[in-house]
């Protein structure tokens, strides 16, 4: 049987064969568009809330275990502490680190229990203002609360002091700013001295030590025995 032929030419019949048209689809939003918002952006302040309490409670036992060690080092507590040497050392000591801790974070108190020195470690950041190269005010507070605690010492104990750098470059840096706030908060510049020790390039230590003061050898001359 022959095939009846279209009166339209080939190439127009492919023109005019059409795909059929899909259905149009809408999307339409389930409940309130605004939900999904609103639940995380409350999950992002609850998060934020739970990393900042986390941050506060560390800094709270940090710094309590901080103050416990200094105690428990130098015996601040009551009914500890006795008459002696070391005992009169440790008290002034602690005073001394609790005084300047009072202004500047410590990172680390050290020193041998009952002993006659204690070094306090801090960020150099908080003693030193590195764009200006000048002595910070929590430093210069620091510094009058170390020397009224060494002023109260008894005459027979002298102190040094020496600030420890973990870098010689940083030390040149500083330590003439550094040197000269101490100067003006009380202590002596003829008890302090710059050094340089192991340690974090960002950190500092402040080393104070109290010993007996030397006496002066007895002069024959003045011996009231007339011996000769």
């Amino acid at each position: 049987m022959a095939e009846l032929e279209s009166p339209l030419p080939r190439k127009e019949r492919r023109a005019h064969r059409r795909p059929l048209p899909l259905p149009e689809v809408k999307f339409v939003p389930a409940g309130n568009p605004s939900l999904p918002t609103f639940v995380s952006l409350m999950l992002m302040i609850t998060t934020f809330m739970i990393v900042l309490t986390s941050i506060s409670l560390h800094e709270n036992t940090r710094m309590r275990a901080l103050m416990s060690g200094v105690r428990d080092t130098f015996a601040l507590t009551s009914g500890t502490a006795r008459d002696g040497e070391g005992q009169t050392a440790a008290r002034i000591l602690g005073a001394a680190a609790l005084g300047f801790h009072t202004s500047v974070p410590l990172a680390e108190v050290e020193g041998p229990t009952g002993g006659n020195r204690v070094i306090l470690t801090m960020p150099i950041s908080t003693v030193i203002d590195t764009t200006t190269k000048a002595a910070t005010t929590e430093f210069e507070k620091g510094v009058a609360a170390l020397a009224a605690a060494l002023a109260g010492r008894p005459a027979d104990l002298d102190y040094e002091l020496e600030l420890r750098f973990s870098d010689g470059a940083v030390a040149d840096a500083f330590a003439s700013a550094l040197a000269t706030t101490a100067s003006a908060g009380g202590i002596d510049p003829a008890r302090l001295f710059v050094g340089t020790a192991p340690g974090p390039r960002e950190s500092l230590s402040l080393l104070v030590r109290l010993d007996p003061r030397p006496t002066a050898p007895a002069d024959p001359a003045s011996d009231s025995t007339g011996a000769p």
